[in-house]
């Protein structure tokens, strides 16, 4: 999920809330990914 996240973003150019959003990452579970993606 978060490779899928990372693609998202750079192929689209969109924030990870926008990719989240696309692949329909319920709201308590966001939070892991953001960290996950902001630490590399």
């Amino acid at each position: 999920m978060l490779s899928a996240i990372k693609n998202i973003m750079e192929s689209f150019g969109v924030t990870i809330e926008k990719a989240m959003d696309a692949l329909k990452i319920p709201q308590e579970k966001r939070s892991i990914y953001v960290g996950r993606v902001q630490n590399g």
